[in-house]
């Protein structure tokens, strides 16, 4: 959509279209967000997880590949606690 203000045009674009081929946007449209307590299902967020940790293992050259599945698994629990940590 195009906007013109005297001699000034401004365009404004939706950000799915100018990152929708970007794996960074990918990613985040597969998050099944936004996380709100009665609407958003526990084994959705919790298959989202696992395919974090799934993706982190196959990664070759991935740094603290055991410390980011850690954190993933960590999450996991949380959300099989309703975030209650005994």
């Amino acid at each position: 959509m195009r906007v013109s203000c005297g001699s000034r045009t401004v365009e404004i674009h939706h950000v799915k279209t100018l990152m929708k081929n970007r794996p960074e946007y990918q990613e985040l449209d597969a998050f099944p967000g936004p996380l709100v307590r009665g609407r958003t299902h526990k084994n959705n967020v919790i298959k989202f997880c696992q395919k974090k940790i799934k993706s982190i293992q196959n990664q070759e050259f991935q740094t603290d590949k055991e410390n980011l599945i850690l954190l993933w698994e960590l999450l996991i629990l949380l959300i099989k606690q309703n975030g209650v940590i005994f």
